[in-house]
């Protein structure tokens, strides 16, 4: 067998809800029939649904492979779960090309280093490093004083300003103002884009990312392993013995939490023979004070998915949902409904953990 060598391989990163994951959709959509692609997608919350919502979008394809690193910043522990997740991913991918999506409140500059470093250097050959911008962002002091959000904009070869159809005047003049301020931004490439869209031979060129720079080795890091899950919870049984599948607990459910950077998230595994009423759930979700809401849930009407977020709630002129993304996905079917959202710490207190089963219908179908 040939020894892997020199795979082009991009990082994708940026805050929560810039466009990450529609931006590697795009990209799939643009992808040469012929070539094999991997796609490494780390997620802050427990339970995994970046995946998932990949492998149901229709872009994907059997030339393309995605595994996942849930729980946090997949570079904490010295990287093992990052190490453990890419070796078996090229094992089996043997790819043309690699993308990792680190999560939006992970560490890129740990990743592009882990990249470099003698494990992977003889194999992977890092192209363009893009982080993806909402220009709103820039006036917002919380994500400015955001030492992620820093560390972002440090490791990028090219800017990608996403959602400038729903940026104002103003928030394009704060980004090229911001950038033109900031030295370590000043002569960085960017360009503007809606819907996460960038041409494909944006990937191509040799990365000359800063992640070693003056501003990269001041930015604060957590300490090695600081990240945990704060509870794995079995609730009371509160569905059939028979609906005790795919490695649930009886119940039929299971929650998990995981807390760090002064974020939360909250999610929510369920038996697929449980449907969700789907417009009891999106006015369910709308109330919510959630920064990101993700899931691929089993409604009446097939198989939901749901990606969607709003901004900081502090220096932004933020409103509650009214509108929550969703499709009808047509495609095979997951093995259970997920669903989970983030919050910053404190924002989830009054959220009961059995508050999505008025989202259920009544009945349950084998």
């Amino acid at each position: 067998m040939t020894r892997l060598s020199a795979i082009p391989c991009n990082v994708i990163t940026g805050f929560l809800g810039v466009g990450k994951t529609t931006c590697i959709l795009d990209l799939l959509k643009q992808k040469p029939a012929h070539e094999r692609w991997a796609i490494l997608v780390n997620e802050f919350g427990e339970i995994g649904l970046d995946g998932q919502l990949l492998e149901h979008s229709g872009t994907a394809s059997e030339q393309v492979f995605i595994r996942e690193v849930p729980g946090g910043c997949m570079c904490c522990s010295s990287g093992v779960p990052m190490q453990i997740a890419l070796n078996l991913l090229l094992m089996k991918a043997r790819p043309d090309r690699l993308l990792i999506e680190p999560t939006g409140l992970g560490h890129p500059q740990e990743v592009i280093r882990t990249l470099k470093g003698e494990h992977f250097a003889p194999v992977l050959s890092l192209q363009t490093t893009l982080t993806l911008v909402n220009p709103k962002h820039f006036s917002s002091t919380k994500h400015l004083q955001n030492a992620t959000f820093q560390q972002q904009l440090a490791v990028a070869d090219v800017l990608v300003v996403n959602k400038t159809d729903l940026a104002s005047d103003e928030d394009i003049l704060a980004f090229e103002a911001y950038r033109s301020e900031n030295k370590y931004l000043a002569d960085k490439r960017f360009l503007f884009t809606e819907k996460g869209h960038i041409s494909l031979d944006m990937l191509n060129n040799k990365t000359v990312s800063n992640e070693d720079s003056a501003l990269g080795t001041q930015l604060a890091l957590p300490a090695t392993g600081s990240l945990k899950s704060v509870f794995k919870q079995k609730p009371q049984s509160t569905l059939n013995n028979n609906e005790h599948k795919q490695g649930l607990p009886e119940c039929g459910y299971l929650i998990e939490t995981h807390e760090a950077e002064g974020f939360i998230s909250i999610g929510w595994r369920v038996v697929q023979n449980r449907r969700f009423d789907l417009q009891t759930t999106l006015t369910w979700l709308a109330s919510l004070n959630a920064l990101r809401i993700k899931a691929m849930l089993h409604c009446a009407e097939g198989w939901v998915s749901i990606n969607t977020s709003q901004e900081f709630s502090s220096n932004m002129n933020t409103e509650p949902f009214h509108n929550i993304n969703y499709a009808v996905v047509k495609h095979s079917e997951p093995l259970e409904s997920r669903l989970e959202m983030i919050f910053e710490q404190g924002k989830a207190a009054d959220l009961s953990r059995t508050d999505w089963q008025q989202c259920l219908v009544s009945e349950t179908r084998p």
